[in-house]
């Protein structure tokens, strides 16, 4: 069902994906990557409220795991939590220093607080880890953009 629900996810079929998260789930309470998908699915469906619910279980279920708390921190922000976004990101980068997503995230968070040189310090971590990532040389881009307007 878990690999079904991949599947679904990839394909942008999100309610057909929570629908194979939510047997697998069925079938293991506990299963931290069914739980954590099934909230990225919903999280791209917008139901913000639902995702961070998936967020929390998964990140109580395994705290050392930084990939829930940087898709929680995602939730909080598409709602317009940006500190309580920042805060996860935060602790995802404690679990993971090297975590370019979260990294790249909190710098977007940052620049929409105005935040510029804070955000373009977390750009320049993922540049060191990837200096071709694409996203990250225009989210930098922008952040310098934006400091010198």
């Amino acid at each position: 069902m878990y690999s079904r629900g991949l599947t679904y996810s990839n394909k942008g079929l999100w309610d057909r994906a929570i629908q194979d998260y939510d047997e697998a789930i069925k079938l293991s309470p506990n299963y931290v990557r069914a739980i954590s998908n099934r909230g990225n699915a919903y999280l791209a469906k917008r139901q913000y409220d639902r995702a961070i619910q998936d967020y929390d279980q998964a990140i109580k279920l395994d705290l050392n795991e930084a990939i829930p708390l940087n898709n929680r921190g995602n939730a909080y922000y598409q709602i317009g939590q940006v500190d309580r976004a920042i805060q996860d990101f935060d602790l995802a980068i404690t679990l993971n220093p090297n975590y370019p997503d979260a990294l790249n995230n909190r710098g977007l968070a940052y620049i929409s607080k105005g935040q510029y040189d804070r955000a373009i310090q977390d750009f320049d971590q993922v540049l060191k880890l990837d200096p071709k990532d694409a996203d990250t040389i225009r989210n930098r881009a922008m952040a310098i953009a934006r400091k010198n307007n």
